[in-house]
């Protein structure tokens, strides 16, 4: 299946980023990310499955055209009379797009302003998904705090989380997406406030 799913090689370095990348987010197996221990062991085994997000991540403006997309997905477009499936596959999408953006490999090619931007992004959207917590549940805040904390250490922007969570605490996060506290969310989400 995942040899089915890949792009045929000559199509895949004639895609614009644009189309790549949305080639990439319609993935059909991008639900492999919740089949391992954590979020970020997930989308490394996708993205080694899936020739297209390969490819994604070589291309230097990836960043810009996964923004592009991210701002524009809204939380109130879930449509309250969708099945309980349909509304999962919502928030799975806002889940693997959160993911993409965190990965080094975006984040480098992008400067600081536009960084800054998708964390004020992140922001809104975990703000949005709050309000959604019947929907999202604290799972889908995850990954919204998990950019957001990937940009803080980019940035070299950890110093005020440090002073309230341990060292481990973060170290564990930004390498897995995992946490042990409630504590952990809430620091990383008011530092990237101040971004």
């Amino acid at each position: 299946m995942a040899k089915a799913c890949n792009i045929p090689d000559p199509m895949l370095t004639s895609l614009t980023t644009e189309a790549l990348a949305k080639a990439c987010l319609n993935y059909p197996l991008f639900n492999e990310v919740f089949y391992v221990n954590n979020l970020q062991q997930g989308i490394e085994g996708v993205i080694r499955n899936f020739n297209g997000l390969t490819e994604l991540l070589k291309r230097t403006d990836a960043g810009q055209e996964l923004f592009k997309i991210y701002k524009n997905k809204n939380i109130k477009d879930l449509n309250e009379n969708s099945s309980e499936v349909q509304q999962g596959f919502f928030t799975f999408e806002f889940t693997y797009l959160e993911l993409l953006l965190s990965q080094p490999q975006i984040l480098s090619n992008l400067n600081n302003l536009e960084r800054n931007e998708i964390a004020k992004e992140a922001i809104i959207k975990y703000d949005s998904k709050k309000v959604r917590i019947d929907i999202f549940g604290e799972f889908g805040l995850t990954t919204s705090i998990f950019l957001i904390a990937k940009i803080l250490n980019v940035e070299n922007k950890l110093a005020n989380v440090q002073k309230s969570v341990s060292q481990k605490e973060i170290d564990t996060f930004l390498a897995t997406a995992m946490y042990s506290s409630l504590v952990t969310l809430s620091v990383i989400y008011n530092a990237g406030k101040s971004l």
